[in-house]
This record gives structure tokens, sequence and C-alpha cells, in this order.
């Protein structure tokens, strides 16, 4: 629109005149972006556990192995598997924190429908001569998103299964991540004959079921 008051001699007139430039067969988009905080809403992290004895830093080690090269990319672990060692030492018993995933990872509307798949098994134990029953449990850990166009309402669920039992970690845009289970791996080792494998609903030493019976 142009408004003016000038009259055609280019003196002002008093008055106000406006004339509309029409735009026509102009399209017009409106876009949106979903997005979920993977970390900001509990993320995924891996656990250690010794019982019947303290735990030394860098003592046991953990590697995650993406299935391919999508689920390496997504959460930056190299296709040929990382392992990650408990950074601290830990008092007998005391659950122990070895890495967590998650920080910048944002899933949006173009992850629906596609999964990212990892395989998290303990690649660094106790020596058995010296006592130790390490965990021999593998997990295997899904991340899967849906998304409702309807409400931009995005949904991801991380699922960790040892081949028997699974268990579903679920975060959406509206979850708060206080409230929330947030998604763990957790492995057990024992030193001496204090304590059990498994623990927290993970799964006991395979190896020592089979031996032991039901």
């Amino acid at each position: 629109m142009h408004v003016t008051d000038l009259g055609n001699n280019g003196s002002s007139t008093g008055r106000l005149a406006a004339s509309v430039t029409q735009v026509l067969n102009q399209e017009f988009e409106n876009t949106y972006v979903s997005e979920l905080d993977y970390g900001a809403k509990g993320g995924l992290s891996i656990f250690k556990t010794l019982n019947g004895r303290d735990m030394a830093a860098n003592q046991f080690g953990i590697t995650v192995t993406p299935v391919d090269q999508a689920s390496a990319d997504k959460f930056d672990i190299d296709l040929a598997g990382e392992e990650f060692k408990n950074p601290d030492a830990a008092t007998a018993g005391k659950k122990s924190l070895v890495k967590s995933f998650g920080k910048d990872v944002k899933f949006s509307q173009d992850d629906a429908g596609k999964t990212y798949s990892y395989v998290v098994s303990e690649t660094t134990g106790g020596n058995a001569d010296e006592g130790y029953t390490n965990d021999a449990a593998e997990y295997t850990v899904t991340i899967a998103t849906k998304h409702d166009p309807a409400t931009a309402a995005l949904t991801v669920t991380t699922t960790v299964s040892d081949g028997t039992n699974d268990k579903e970690y679920v975060y959406t845009t509206d979850t708060n991540p206080d409230e929330a289970d947030a998604a763990e791996v957790a492995f057990v080792n024992r030193y001496g004959s204090s304590g059990t494998l498994g623990g927290d609903g993970n799964v006991k030493n395979r190896r020592r079921q089979a031996a032991d019976g039901p």
C-alpha cells in the first residue's frame, strides 16, 4: 500500500490518497518443527554395582555397539563399538554411573518410524580366579519415535531387553523429567559369596542359572 498527499503538480493537497498493489497467485506455507531433547528428558544411563567389595575407578568396562550407521550417528558412538569404564570408585553395593547418553541429542518428526538400536554388554570384568563373578547379561537397547501430526506431540520409547525380559521407558513432549523413570542399563558383579547378580529388575547371570537350575 502506498499513501500520499501530493497533487499532480507535486504540491501538497492536504488530503491522503492510498493505492494498493495486489499480489496474485502467491502461495504461503506454514511449517513447524516438533522436537524432544532426549538428554533433558532423562537420557540413557549405564550403571555398575559390585557386591562384596569396594569398586575401584576404571575397574569395569561396558561396551556399547550400534547395530547400524544411523544408530552410531544418532548418539555419536563408533560403529565398531566403544567401551566405557566406571570413572569413579564406589563402596560395596553402591550403584555407580558408568556413562550417560543423550546430551545434545534431539528427536523430531523426521525420526518418526525410525528405530535406533544398540547392544550393551560388560567387556572388562573381574578375574574369576580372584573371586569375581561377572554379570554376563547382554542387553539390546532400542529407541523408537512416534509423532502425532494433529497435536505435534512426540513420543520416544526406549526399550531395554535381555532377550527374555523387556522394560520400556517413555519420554513425551510433555514429560517432566523429575517425575519420569529415566532409561537405564544396570550391571551387577559379585566378589566372594555375598550378594546376588542382577538387581532392580535385571537378569541374573545366565551361566549360573543354567548350572543351578530354576
